[in-house]
């Protein structure tokens, strides 16, 4: 993960493994994704380097990867702020 400077107060540039492991856990728990979604976005999400992790590139490059149409974790990150990591 990285963070802006301190004159942007640190803000995060980019999504923790663990954050997304954990919303994909609560996405699947809640319906809005299915086991096998998840599985294919953490396998693109680990490939991907950590200061390009984001849940807008994840879904994007497991849609463009798997030739899927869209798919219910971008509306859970929408509306998701949890972090288990910052």
């Amino acid at each position: 993960m990285i963070h802006a400077p301190a004159e942007d107060g640190y803000r995060p540039l980019s999504e923790a493994l663990v954050n997304l492991r954990d919303g994909l856990s609560l996405a699947v728990d809640r319906g809005v994704v299915t086991a096998a979604e998840r599985d294919a976005f953490v396998a693109e999400v680990r490939r991907t380097f950590y200061p390009d992790r984001s849940w807008v590139a994840g879904v994007s490059n497991t849609r463009a990867r798997a030739g899927w149409p869209p798919i219910g974790s971008r509306r859970f990150a929408r509306g998701s702020s949890a972090s288990v990591r910052t």
